[in-house]
């Protein structure tokens, strides 16, 4: 009873366990519920896994963005204004003088490319971090 007393309650012991489970599972799977879970679970376990969370859900705002482009396509899109880049995304400027948006049908496949390399890029680095914690 002593020798578990010291060890902790079950929770605290295997919570650190379970993430690093979860996050060999991550990068061996490129599954994005394993690494939304595996994020999830490191979050305590510094600003890195922090970082890469925030990542994660900029993925969200691109898949987002495709909805937006379907449902609402001339308030959505990669817009210039007097030759410089104004925004990416919906704009209720996007009617004003001077506002052009550049893209047009190529956006959604862009931002699916842009989802694609992101998600790659991220779980590559989850598999970094991962090499880097195990030294």
């Amino acid at each position: 009873l002593d020798v578990l007393q010291r060890l902790g309650t079950p929770e605290e012991v295997l919570k650190p366990l379970v993430a690093d489970k979860k996050l060999e599972q991550a990068t061996r799977t490129f599954n994005p519920i394993h690494v939304f879970k595996a994020l999830l679970l490191n979050l305590t376990n510094g600003i890195s896994f922090v970082i890469l969370f925030v990542l994660f859900l900029q993925l969200l705002g691109f898949v987002f963005l495709i909805f937006a482009k379907i449902t609402n396509p001339s308030d959505v899109g990669m817009y210039f204004k007097d030759g410089s880049f104004m925004v990416l995304g919906l704009s209720s400027q996007s009617h004003e003088h001077g506002v052009t948006e550049v893209l047009g049908n190529w956006f959604i496949p862009l931002m699916i490319l842009c989802i694609i390399v992101f998600y790659l890029l991220l779980t590559l680095l989850l598999k970094l971090k991962k090499i880097i914690n195990q030294k």
